[in-house]
């Protein structure tokens, strides 16, 4: 979506901020953009970028501020977003960024912050 309008829809409100007004600002903003249909949260916010994680042959993006994103990486090195992924509906709310691999299984865990049915 950033993409195509050519610039950040989403302002990043742990970074760039040196006072409350500017931190208004960007809260304000953002409002702005969903009320007038430019951002939709219901869709994601599209931030999965503080970790990768290979879990059920599918690798993943991951930010703790909304679901997993699947991505494909081409042969070419370009990542591909195949989309939000909830494990059938199973997840709900976002998930950590930070899963733990278990060494004696090579299992990943990955916490939910949510009910997961």
């Amino acid at each position: 979506m950033e993409n195509d309008t050519g610039f950040p829809l989403i302002p990043n409100v742990f970074s760039g901020f040196n006072s409350l007004v500017a931190s208004a600002a960007c809260g304000s903003l953002s409002v702005a953009r969903v009320l007038t249909g430019q951002f939709n949260p219901a869709n994601g916010i599209g931030l999965a970028n503080t970790s990768l994680v290979f879990f059920g042959n599918r690798l993943f993006a991951l930010a703790e501020s909304d679901l997993p994103y699947a991505v494909n990486v081409t042969p070419d090195g370009d990542i591909d977003r195949l989309g939000r992924h909830d494990f059938d509906e199973k997840l709900t709310f976002s998930m950590t960024a930070h899963p733990k691999i278990d060494l004696d299984t090579v299992e990943c865990f990955a916490f939910c912050y949510g009910p997961v049915p």
